[in-house]
């Protein structure tokens, strides 16, 4: 099992670091998004609100308390201040690490959000690199219809009865490149009506390096994890490069 896994990993494995590399760093920080570059992560994923001020800021919660320690929400603040409880603008990893890809997951609902995140790709002329994600299609599509250049990634959950072939169906005419699926429903059906309808499947919520190798053993080519140095799988240093995969 390590020999084919270690066979389909040097050739097909993408990782994302989850909310930067939260597993190694405080999540969704400048540090955590340095740990994912050193670690050689092919991509960043991080999580996306706005601030008092309409600027795009990376946070997972609404509320700051467990992150930051500070009292509110990111909607009471300018980004400014929240700069400086260590809360990152998006224009700043997007200037940092252009040179990987960068998930942003849309926590909030309403276009706004979809409007700034794309004005902030736009500004960061990193055309192709910078991903939408997130659960509402209509965000989606409003952000990428005002930057044509931005991917797009749709997060489909059997929990909310949207992991279904009519849905993946859809994503496939939508023009979606990616589903976004919680690795415990991920299963070898859904991988094989993915891929032929030409889209690829990320997982999320890997738990155990266990639960990531026989992700790999059944064909899903792209993990997000919170720790995404290979050593983490099992693997040695550079076992996970990707050779002609963008």
């Amino acid at each position: 099992m390590m020999s084919e896994i270690r066979m389909i990993a040097a050739n097909a494995i993408r990782i994302v670091g989850h909310r930067g590399a939260a597993g190694l760093a405080v999540e969704n920080t400048m540090p955590a998004f340095r740990q994912a570059a050193l670690a050689g992560a092919d991509a960043i994923e991080t999580d996306a609100r706005l601030s008092l001020d309409g600027q795009v800021v990376l946070l997972h919660d609404e509320r700051l308390e467990r992150t930051t320690g500070r009292p509110g929400r990111a909607r009471d603040y300018a980004a400014a201040q929240l700069a400086e409880w260590g809360v990152v603008p998006l224009s700043a990893l997007l200037s940092e690490f252009g040179a990987l890809d960068c998930y942003v997951d849309m926590k909030e609902e309403g276009m706004a959000l979809a409007g700034a995140v794309a004005g902030a790709a736009r500004n960061a002329a990193i055309p192709g690199r910078v991903w939408v994600t997130g659960r509402d299609r209509r965000q989606l599509r409003r952000a990428k219809a005002l930057d044509p250049s931005l991917r797009v990634s749709w997060t489909l959950s059997r929990e909310r009865g949207t992991l279904t072939s009519a849905a993946l169906a859809e994503a496939a005419l939508l023009g979606v490149e990616e589903v976004a699926v919680a690795a415990r429903e991920i299963r070898p059906g859904l991988l094989r009506s993915a891929e032929s309808l030409g889209l690829a499947v990320r997982a999320f919520g890997v738990a155990s390096p266990l639960d990531a190798r026989g992700l790999i053993a059944i064909g899903c080519g792209s993990l997000t994890l919170d720790d995404p140095r290979p050593c983490w799988l099992g693997l040695p240093a550079g076992a996970l490069a990707l050779e002609g995969v963008q």
